[in-house]
């Protein structure tokens, strides 16, 4: 009798394998070792019934040829008889034992059947489960590769915009390098030139040297040919108070402004008839008249203020009867047109040593005194007037005229020159007069001394300015 193969049951090892470690992994191969042995224990039993059947068949096969041999001994008819019942019987039994055999199959099969099915529905939904986590892992793995396509695309993008950047910085780099060299070359060139430059400073500084040494002859010579003394008459407007009548006279034909005419008083004579007016003809160097300013007065001796620079001894006086405008010629007012000489001559000493400085490298050092004459005794305007400081004697030393027991003031700026000036005003003896409510009673002696020094040639001149008020 021939056994009827049984269906092999697909197994967890034919389905994909997650790699894993998950619980549910696990239990899945736990079930899949009890189904292989499950198996194993079928496939035994299995050829153990085949082994059964067989030898049944066989013992049947041995039987029937035992009748077989008793049929032929048997007559005709009973032989026709038997053989017809044994068929019967035979098939009767036939029946019998496929159907125990058929029993006996299934009350095997159907427990193998129902653990296989459990099985196959656990395998089942394993897979199920195993396939949704591959999808969410295959959806992750599309949106990663999404995102990693999109960090190529921009990764090249940007790569491509640095090579561009890179190219461009290495351009510039190398045009920097040709900049450089140029550069180099013309600094090299400029160097030359700046030692051709600084070589003919030097020439120049002697030449400018000697031409200083030139000038400042020439300028004195210039002075001492106009002469070493020179005498300016000055005419003040007259006062409210003072006769309308006119006193001085400025010829017409005088091209020089260097003469002035004293108009005497008319007389009459005898006889009651008006004499002619006398008249007295004077030449000075220079003339100014009652309208003149006092930068027209100021420019006839700023050439005597450079001359102390040089290292002259230069004196500037101005002398007459009490009310005629000498303080005013020499101090002046607080306005910018009014101011006098010394104030004047402040500020062109500061001036030129600023020029002096910055062109020929020369220094200057200034010292200054305010004194007074008054009774014939010798006072310090510098002091406060509360302790009228007196001096002693002229002395004259080595071409210097000093006075005993002055002080000297350093000065660094005009404003301190300008406080000194206001201190002295304010110290000086004064009193009313009728043309001039404070008129000054005495003699004011402003002295500035200058020292200059040449930085490169160490070449020192000293020269002392005098300003006085008589």
């Amino acid at each position: 009798m021939s056994t009827t193969p049984e269906k092999s049951i697909p197994l967890a090892s034919s389905f994909p394998v997650i790699e894993s470690l998950t619980p549910r992994a696990r239990r899945r191969a736990t079930l899949e070792e009890k189904a292989e042995a499950k198996k194993k224990a079928n496939s035994n039993r299995a050829e153990a019934a085949a082994v059964k059947r067989a030898n049944l068949h066989k013992k049947e096969n041995d039987s029937g040829n035992s009748n077989e041999t008793q049929q032929k001994n048997m007559k005709p008819m009973q032989k026709k008889g038997m053989e017809s019942g044994n068929e019967t019987q035979q098939k009767r039994i036939q029946n019998m034992r496929t159907n125990k055999h058929k029993t006996r199959d299934n009350a095997t099969r159907k427990p193998q059947d129902n653990q296989s099915a459990e099985l196959i529905k656990q395998l089942q939904n394993d897979l199920e489960s195993n396939q949704k986590q591959l999808e969410e892992r295959n959806k992750d793995f599309q949106q990663l590769s999404v995102e990693h396509e999109t960090n190529v695309a921009n990764f090249e993008k940007q790569k491509s915009e640095l090579n561009a950047k890179n190219s461009e910085l290495a351009k510039a780099l190398e045009l920097n390098h040709e900049e450089t060299r140029i550069l180099e070359e013309n600094n090299l060139i400029l160097q030359d030139q700046v030692s051709q430059l600084n070589q003919s400073v030097e020439e120049l500084n002697l030449n400018v040297s000697e031409f200083q040494k030139v000038n400042k002859e020439l300028r004195n010579q210039v002075l001492e040919l106009k002469g070493n003394i020179r005498v300016f008459a000055r005419v003040r407007p007259a006062l409210d108070a003072e006769e309308s009548a006119k006193v001085f006279d400025f010829p017409a034909d005088d091209p020089e402004k260097n003469a002035i005419t004293l108009v005497g008083e008319s007389k009459e004579a005898f006889d009651g008839t008006k004499c002619p007016d006398k008249k007295y003809d004077f030449s000075f160097d220079r003339v100014f008249h009652e309208y003149a300013s006092q930068n027209d007065v100021f420019d006839q001796v700023t050439h005597l203020v450079q001359s102390s620079l040089d290292g002259y001894n230069v004196c500037i006086f101005a002398y007459g009867q009490t009310g005629s405008g000498k303080t005013f010629t020499m101090e002046g007012e607080n306005t910018e047109e009014s101011l006098g000489i010394i104030p004047r001559t402040i500020r062109q000493l500061f001036a030129e040593m600023s020029n002096n400085k910055s062109r020929s490298g020369w220094t200057y050092a200034l010292k200054a005194s305010f004194l007074e004459i008054y009774n014939e005794t010798i006072r310090d305007l510098s002091c406060p007037e509360s302790e009228g400081k007196t001096c002693g004697d002229i002395r004259h030393q080595k071409g210097e005229t000093k006075v005993a027991g002055a002080n000297e003031i350093s000065i660094e700026s005009p404003e301190e020159l300008y406080a000194l000036i206001k201190q002295a005003k304010r110290a000086r003896v004064v009193s009313a007069t009728k043309s001039n409510e404070r008129s000054s009673r005495s003699h004011s002696v402003f002295i500035l001394s200058v020292t200059g020094t040449h930085a490169s040639s160490g070449e020192v001149l000293r020269g002392v300015l005098n300003l006085v008020d008589l």
